[in-house]
């Protein structure tokens, strides 16, 4: 499944257009100044994060990645106008060209909003439903300024549904 950036429509399967809305990747014009690109697992475009809780966030996607067999990518930027967060994190994934099995977590900051990406692969565990909880999750800490803090609950959200299902599937 996949829902689109734009209208939030699922889809069941990767469409190349949404019927809802018409929303395609190569239509969206993407203002040269956002075309970032991929440093690291951290990156903090926004300069929200001290290089003590980059590190620390670092070794956390490392461990994740690890443990669930994928990419776990953060993205902070200042804003992303014209654009909506949700499109520009949907292009960014796919510019970025993340696998299948990944993950990013987007905070753009002139928006005040963090979004999330995620592979196809792991749509299964990682639905839009398990994806807000950890969003939500994160929102307190993130109105707070706690960057670091928010994010990293978040990321505990998420390997809570990842171990959930791997218990499901033994």
């Amino acid at each position: 499944m996949m829902k689109c950036p734009r209208c939030g429509w699922i889809a069941e399967q990767v469409v190349s257009v949404c019927p809802g809305c018409g929303f395609t990747l190569p239509r969206l014009q993407v203002p040269a100044h956002l075309h970032l690109a991929w440093q690291d697992a951290v990156n903090d475009f926004a300069g929200l994060l001290s290089e003590s809780e980059r590190s620390q966030l670092a070794e956390r996607l490392q461990t994740l990645s690890e443990t669930m067999n994928g990419t776990l990518v953060i993205a902070t930027v200042p804003g992303v106008a014209p654009l909506k967060p949700s499109e520009y994190a949907f292009w960014l994934y796919h510019h970025w060209q993340l696998p299948p099995n990944g993950l990013l977590l987007l905070i753009a900051v002139k928006e005040r909003r963090i979004e999330s990406e995620v592979g196809v692969a792991w749509e299964p565990f990682l639905s839009d439903v398990e994806t807000g909880e950890a969003l939500e999750a994160a929102v307190p800490l993130l109105a707070a300024g706690r960057y670091a803090e928010g994010l990293l609950t978040a990321l505990q959200v998420i390997e809570q549904h990842h171990k959930a299902r791997q218990e499901a599937h033994r």
